[in-house]
């Protein structure tokens, strides 16, 4: 009598190709991962059951950026001054949005929030506003990790242009 698989725990199959295929089911939904190495799939299965063990919201980290700011915007209006807010919008439709709100939040990376920084920069954009693009993108991922959207903000340790005298 062949062994019964538990939940989460995850498949391997060698596929006709010789590449193997890991499947796991999470919260109703398959994740596939495909690997020449068959040791590469089962660390796969691994990290995914530790991200569920941890609490990872996986249907929040398939949400796009610019969604998740927008429901961030309108929660943090509340504690926000009026023109604050209006400004926080504005940065956000005019600058986040437009060059990396199309990203899913489980995608983004500290490399891609410093590259999405220099565009800015050699856009014309100055420093400061960099700077306020910045506070904008730290606190609003602060509170997808608070969500359990994702394991850690990539915004955290991002390099800043500096302030010229």
């Amino acid at each position: 009598m062949a062994k019964k698989r538990g939940n989460n725990e995850g498949s391997i199959v060698r596929l006709p190709s010789g590449t193997w295929r890991a499947q796991i089911m999470i919260q109703g939904k398959r994740f596939t991962f495909s690997s020449k190495v068959k040791s590469e799939c089962q660390s796969w299965i691994r990290s995914k059951q530790a991200e569920m063990d941890a609490g990872l919201d996986f249907e929040g980290g398939q949400m796009k950026l610019k969604d998740f700011l927008l429901e961030w915007l309108a929660t943090a209006r509340l504690a926000l001054r009026l023109k604050t807010a209006h400004q926080y919008e504005r940065l956000i439709h005019n600058h986040i949005i437009r060059h990396i709100g199309d990203m899913r939040l489980r995608d983004l990376r500290l490399d891609r929030i410093e590259q999405f920084y220099s565009a800015l920069l050699q856009e014309g954009r100055g420093v400061r506003t960099v700077r306020i693009v910045h506070n904008i993108l730290h606190k609003s991922l602060e509170k997808a990790v608070r969500y359990n959207y994702i394991l850690r903000n990539p915004a955290h340790k991002a390099t800043l242009p500096r302030v010229r005298q």
